[in-house]
């Protein structure tokens, strides 16, 4: 079972972190053989006479969860940069003084 954790990195440190991520779980699933083979054998399953319904059923399923792991991987890393993005905006377009409500004062806006 995969379970999402979160922690707190300095911003400059992210881009560098998303690298480390894209390279140790993303590109080995599509730089290998693996999901290659699994489809090999699955095309292979699929002209035997009779069908080997099992062996396609467990070649797809095997194709599935690394592409999932992939995909849920890229989510977050989407997550990410998409963070990274806003930060980087919000710290080259700042809010002039004006338009800054301490967050003290919008409480009490809420509550009176």
């Amino acid at each position: 079972m995969l379970v999402d954790i979160s922690y707190t990195i300095p911003l400059d440190q992210l881009p560098d972190r998303i690298k480390e991520l894209l390279q140790r779980d993303v590109a080995p699933i599509y730089n290998s053989q693996k999901i290659e083979n699994n489809l090999a054998d699955v095309l292979t399953a699929l002209q035997e006479e009779p069908i080997n319904s099992l062996r396609v059923l467990e070649g797809v399923q095997k194709i599935r969860e690394d592409l999932a792991f992939a995909d849920m991987r890229l989510k977050n890393i989407y997550s990410m940069m998409s963070g990274y993005q806003q930060v980087l905006l919000e710290q080259s377009n700042p809010l002039p003084p004006e338009q800054a409500i301490p967050e003290q004062e919008a409480k009490k806006d809420e509550e009176g």
